[in-house]
């Protein structure tokens, strides 16, 4: 025993002696260096991870070699004269699963497991070539070896050097060329070079695939169509071809009755598609034909459920999604290819039917993206509830063919789900498909239906993450090719050498089992490009749709590029999304050859035709040097283009014979646009007629809109702009209109500052547009300023339509009263608001900022340049606090049309600020000499609330009515020791809230305040208590109150303003929330005899007699479709001149926002009284006071309500029709007060009252000293005791008369 271990030992010894003076030879003999690309294996076998899995963990075994990147390794020093082996597919490392002793299994692992398991030195065998001992890490105590002979799916092992013949652990080690770890197009090129190679034939007609059959044939004719379709191989076409003849001789062409009958439905659908794409890829009208008539036939038979599902197959009851699926893709095929709405239909019709039975939708009618298989659709029950990759596909492009037409945002969603569940449901964690993992059956060519349908969706919506996912299938399944090239459809598992599968598939001779590696491969479109730039460079053969053009890759054309033909009458070749952004395009730059002198291009956006799309160039030879080999053509535009675009370059001219080759296309932007001068505070108008009220479109900044006009017979044709401030003009441009014969022949152009007194400033004595939306520029010597600017048309003989589509006035022009006059600050560089305009000032990189005196909504502001630098991007922004700013707007790559001028620019905002900032956006310096804001001063939203019928006095019993009336051009101000407002209601106010707006004065802006009700007897009730932050004119705040009680007086308490010592306070505005309901048999509320309503109430306490009940709890609520009538009729004629609305206790949704008033005095012919749009009410149970124009005396009122609040019912808590006195006012009656009178003396107050009421005395500080009624007549009180001024007020039916007394 112990000689054998000294012999075992000793004999150790002499090999890793031997060895290691081998390995560290072999470093320089056989150049083993970190980064290399080896082949691992044993004769024509290599080592793999199982299936190429991308899981660490997985079994390494051997495989007959492919020349895969899973059958590759790269090594990766790992430090001591060892080497970690990385696998060139999944990145896993070669390493013992457990521990390394002798008997370990193998597999790849993470690099944190293989750093202590998957150290390994390649010892070269000393006098071979390329073969190795492999041992686990440098002590070479065990080696890599196989688990018994090699073969394919055999695993590894490490076994024990010293136990173990040296052939067991030897290795052939090959280095190989890096190949790209990606589909790349070589790799799929070559995965449809090897499938055409094993099973595309030809027969006695034409060639087939494999053993030929139906549905299963229509896949793969769709895998060559999806080849066709990505890259534009000639090839391909001639592929089909070949397959469609040989198809028709064993099926015929017509599969709905005789020899060619199929009862399945599906089987027809599927080859109806294939034909029907084939022709509008190629145009060849026979596969149309075929298409049509054969699709036509299966929906006859096909279509016999209500809820529009299909019969899958003739004889069977039932439908499932293998049917309906196709049978809609089909149908938006035909329509797209018919060009007829009623595919369509049927194809939306299918659709709907599908999705009601066969898709996951829960109780909430969310669908959650699954697909079921079958159901019945007269029980309306699912019967099936397997999800496939077929139909998944199949839904997945119905959705997105019919969102494609519709726009639906329905079919959207739906195709998000569907392409949401799939990936997460049928894929594993890596986006690899995991079910149909098959060869035998119809679930072989499951997958290539998906694949397809995934590309359509990345495209369509805009989803290129779900390319990536293609190829991450497809370069898996070509990872799990066999050694001749071929990827089964069951491509997570590794395809075997002799063709048959575990589930008993034998798919040697049946190409079905093979597709749908080649289609994933396809359909991840490589290289696609979904989105372009229109200003730059696009290769022609970087397409996106194609119709008969055959494509040329790069390198085959003089320049080394790709290019687009020849093409032949019809033929087409699309680009999705041109990107033509803001700017207007003008000209059209594309290399061509053209052939003929017949030649034609057509240059469509949006679709290939004038059915749906728009010809935008026309593109001919204009002489021989233009058909003399590739030559760069220059066209100019029919129209300007803007936006995002599908284009298209349809050939045209002579039929059979090659017209055009296109190598690559640009577009330019010449005709452009300035921000010019014209602003939306200054006017249009016209002597002609304009019927189509297109005057404003002379100024939109938009060349694609247009103004027509007509002159009048025996009067100019002219159009003039009346400018809000003086303009120095420098330069004007016009822009021709759609029609050449409406484009004016000449024009002359003057100014005036009257309107009345004309100066010529230039003229233009013959033009000539040469296409439409084309620009001219003038440019003026001139150095007076002019407001009015008036354009007349020239036109030639008999001429009376003038059509132009843009008119820009380029000049200097400063504004006098912008926002910046209204006495704000500038925080630098003031001579920018200096109203001048004269001196340019560097703009500060941090930008300037200017703080208004008012809270404005900016609705547009102007620059002015220097005569240098003029700035290229900027942005405005706004704020509320100097500190915290949100974009206004923003503007990048602006270029100014002359020195020294001035731009307006248009904002899109509907947020008031008092802070504006300017800051340039680039580092470059720029200059500017003026910045003006233009806007509205901004008060909140105003309501008609409680104010609207109030009266307002001061401490001093003034006047102050410019509190109420609602005008940013008004304010109230009150002054003396004690300063508050009276506001007076002619009912009872419940209050629910209120709104302080600031005025000017900044020191008398309040900055605490008390709202308080006062009882009838002056009694005063504190209803809010509020300090205030007001910082600017027309800052506005809004306060609730808690109160249960009504008050008919309310005392707007001051108690601090801004400047503590001030005498006096100012305010803009103030508003009053409340419930306000007249009492039943109330004067002013004349007594309704019914109430009736259109619609019922939806329960009994929700009733139409609700709505003039006097109880702000209770409401009328009834469902609410386009309109809802409520009638009011009375015994007699009343009259009325306010009516009320009060707004329910809850759900905002149901608020009536349209509504009309209307009179009758017969209950059949109605007249407008009053009309409403948009309202909004302030609070919940919130009353809101409409004054009609006039009173209006009628014996039927209706309130016709139009619109609600987003809801789908309406609901009121109250509506009163009132008379509240001289039509709208309910200021006092002149002759009243005129008899009233007061005076005072011997310590008593004298009263003359022409009407009984009632005198109130109250101090300075509102509270009630005396409250006493008195007669009509004379009336003589003693005066209360007290010290100082107080305030007396007589009220009287018709009005009140205030003193202030001092005692």
């Amino acid at each position: 025993m112990n000689n054998q271990l000294l012999t075992a030992s000793g004999r150790f010894a002499s090999v890793v002696l031997l060895a290691a003076s081998a390995f560290f030879s072999s470093l320089e003999a056989y150049a083993l260096q970190d980064g290399q690309t080896l082949r691992i294996g044993r004769g024509a076998f290599s080592i793999m991870p199982k299936n190429s899995s991308l899981d660490a963990g997985a079994q390494a075994e051997m495989w007959t070699d492919a020349q895969t990147n899973s059958q590759r390794w790269v090594l990766q020093s790992a430090g001591t004269d060892t080497y970690m082996l990385s696998n060139a597919y999944t990145g896993k490392f070669l390493a013992c699963t457990s521990g390394v002793t002798a008997g370990a299994a193998v597999s790849v692992q993470d690099r944190a497991a293989a750093a202590s398991r998957g150290r390994w030195q390649l010892v070269p065998v000393e006098g071979s070539t390329n073969q190795y001992y492999i041992y686990a890490s440098s002590t070479r105590r065990y080696a890599l070896s196989t688990q018994g002979d090699t073969a394919d799916g055999n695993t590894l092992t490490l076994v024990a050097v010293d136990k173990a013949e040296p052939s067991q652990y030897t290795w052939t080690v090959e280095e190989c060329a890096p190949r790209e770890n990606a589909l790349t197009p070589e790799v799929r090129d070559d995965m449809m070079e090897k499938w055409k190679e094993h099973y595309y034939h030809k027969a006695s007609t034409g060639y087939v695939i494999g053993n030929g059959g139906w549905w299963g044939d229509a896949e793969m004719f769709e895998v060559v169509l999806d080849a066709l379709e990505t890259t534009g191989d000639k090839q391909y076409a001639t592929m089909f071809e070949m397959l469609y003849t040989n198809f028709l001789s064993r099926k015929t062409g017509n599969w709905i009755t005789g020899r060619g009958y199929n009862e399945f439905n599906d089987d027809i659908a599927w080859m109806c598609i294939a034909c029907v794409r084939a022709y509008l890829l190629t145009g060849v009208t026979k596969y149309l034909a075929t298409a049509k008539t054969n699709f036509d036939g299966m929906y006859s038979r096909a279509a016999k459920y209500d809820n529009g599902t299909l019969v899958w197959k003739q004889g069977n009851g039932g439908t499932n999604s293998c049917i309906n699926g196709p049978a809609a893709v089909c149908a938006c095929y035909l329509g797209i290819a018919l060009d007829k709405e009623e595919y369509f239909q049927k194809a939306a019709r299918i659709y709907a039917g599908e999705r009601s039975l066969l898709y996951n939708i829960n109780a909430q009618g969310v669908f959650n993206g699954q697909v079921y298989d079958s159901g019945d659709p007269v029980k309306g029950t699912v019967g099936n509830t397997w999800s496939s990759t077929y139909n998944q596909g199949t839904s997945l492009g119905a959705a997105v063919m019919l969102y494609e037409h519709f726009g639906t945002e329905q079919y959207r969603t739906d195709a998000d789900a569907i392409m949401n569940w799939t990936a997460k449901n049928l894929a594993n964690s890596h986006g690899i498909i995991k079910v149909c993992q098959t060869v035998n059956g119809d679930l072989t060519g499951f997958k290539g239906i998906l694949m397809r349908y995934v590309r359509r969706y990345a495209a369509s919506m805009g989803q290129p993450k779900w390319y990536e996912w293609l190829a991450r299938n497809g370069y898996h399944a070509w990872n799990n090719r066999n050694s001749k090239g071929i990827s089964m459809s069951a491509w997570l598992t590794k395809t075997t050498e002799d063709f048959y599968y575990s589930d008993g598939g034998n798919f040697d001779n049946d190409g079905v089992g093979a597709f749908t590696a080649v289609s994933a491969a396809f359909n991840a479109h490589l290289g696609v490009v979904d989105e372009r730039d229109a200003y730059s460079r696009m290769q022609a053969d970087d397409f996106n749709f194609l119709c008969g053009t055959p494509i040329v890759h790069t390198g085959n054309d003089d320049d080394g590029t790709g290019y687009a033909g020849a093409m032949r009458k019809g033929n087409y070749v699309g680009y999705r999304n041109v990107d033509f952004g803001s700017r207007y395009a003008s000209h059209l730059l594309l290399r061509a050859r053209l052939l003929r002198l017949v030649s034609e291009l057509d240059v469509y956006i949006d679709a290939p035709s004038a059915k749906g799309g728009t010809l935008v160039c026309t593109i001919k030879p204009q002489d021989d040097a233009e058909r003399d080999g590739w030559v760069t053509l220059e066209r100019a535009l029919n129209v300007p283009v803007t936006g995002k675009h599908d284009l298209y370059l349809v050939c045209a001219g002579s039929a059979g014979i090659d017209l055009v080759t296109l190598n690559w296309l640009q577009f330019e932007a010449r005709n452009t646009i300035y921000d010019d001068v014209i602003s939306s505070l200054g006017s249009l108008s016209t002597s002609m007629e304009d019927n189509g009220q297109t005057l404003g479109l002379l100024a939109d900044g938009n060349p694609t809109t247009q103004f027509a006009g007509i002159a009048r017979e025996g009067t100019e044709a002219w159009v003039q702009y009346d400018a809000p401030a003086p303009i120095r003009l420098q330069a004007y441009t016009l822009f021709s209109g759609f029609n050449a014969s409406a484009d004016p022949a000449g024009w002359t152009l003057m100014g005036s500052n009257d309107g009345q007194q004309w100066v010529p400033l230039h003229e233009v004595g013959e033009a000539a547009f040469v296409a439409r939306g084309q620009r001219v520029r003038c440019n003026i010597d001139e150095t007076a300023a002019y407001s009015h600017f008036r354009l007349v048309l020239h036109g030639k003989t008999n001429q009376t339509s003038f059509y132009l589509s843009e008119w820009q006035l380029i000049g200097h022009s400063v504004s006098a009263t912008d926002i910046t006059a209204d006495g704000g600050t500038l925080d630098s560089c003031p001579s920018l608001t200096d109203h001048q305009g004269l001196t340019p000032v560097v703009l500060p990189q941090s930008g300037v900022v200017y703080r208004a005196a008012g809270n404005y909504v900016l609705s547009h502001y102007s620059l002015t340049t220097g005569a240098d630098a003029a700035p290229q991007a900027w942005v405005v922004e706004g704020s509320n606090n100097g500190t915290t700013w949100k974009t206004i707007d923003e503007r990048s790559a602006v270029e100014f049309p002359c020195h020294a001028t001035t731009a307006v620019y248009e904002v899109q905002n509907d947020v008031a600020y008092v802070w504006y900032r300017l800051r340039p956006k680039d580092d470059a310096e720029c200059q500017l000499a003026q910045w003006q804001l233009f806007g509205r001063l901004d008060m909140g939203r105003l309501y008609p609330d409680v104010t609207s019928l109030s009266r307002v006095f001061g401490p001093d019993g003034s006047n102050q009515a410019a509190l109420v009336d609602d005008s940013s051009e008004s304010y109230s101000t009150v002054s003396g020791d004690s300063l508050y407002w009276l506001i007076e209601t002619p009912m009872a106010v419940r209050p629910l809230a209120y709104t302080v707006i600031a005025a000017a004065a900044k020191a008398q802006t309040p900055t605490a305040i008390s709202l308080r009700g006062l009882a009838e007897d002056g009694t005063p009730a504190t209803l809010s208590t509020r300090n205030l932050s007001l910082n600017a004119r027309g800052s506005h705040y809004t306060s609730t109150t808690a109160t249960s009680k009504s008050f008919c007086r309310f005392q707007l308490l001051v108690t601090k303003t801004a400047d503590e010592d001030s005498q006096a306070a100012s305010l803009m505005g103030f508003e009053l929330y409340g419930t306000m309901l007249a009492a039943a048999g109330a004067e002013q509320m004349p007594a309704v005899q019914s109430v009736e309503a259109s619609a019922d109430g939806v329960s009994a306490t929700e009733v139409i007699g609700k709505l003039n009940d006097q109880n702000r709890l209770t409401a009328y609520r009834a469902e609410f479709a386009d309109s809802l009538t409520i009638t009011f009729s009375y015994a007699a004629p009343v009259s009325i001149d306010t009516y009320t609305l009060t707004a329910g206790k809850d759900k905002e949704n149901l608020d009536p926002t349209d509504w009309q008033l209307q009179g009758s005095a017969d209950g059949e012919e109605w007249v407008t009284l009053d009309s409403r749009t948009g309202e909004k009410f302030s609070h919940r149970y919130a009353t809101q006071f409409y004054r009609l124009g006039s009173q209006a005396t009628y014996a039927h009122y209706r309130l016709v309500v139009r619109g609600v609040n987003g809801g789908t019912q309406l609901q009121l808590t109250e509506c009163q029709l009132l008379h509240l006195g001289l039509g709208t006012s309910v200021l006092p009656a002149g002759e009243t007060l005129a008899a009233a009178g007061m005076q005072v003396s011997g310590g008593q107050l004298h009263v003359q009252a022409p009407q009984a009421g009632t005198l109130c005395v109250y101090d300075l500080q509102g509270r009630m000293l005396l409250a006493q009624s008195v007669q009509s007549g004379s009336t003589t009180l003693p005066l209360p005791q007290a010290q100082g001024v107080v305030v007396a007020v007589l009220r009287m039916q018709g009005g009140s008369l205030v003193r202030k007394v001092r005692l």
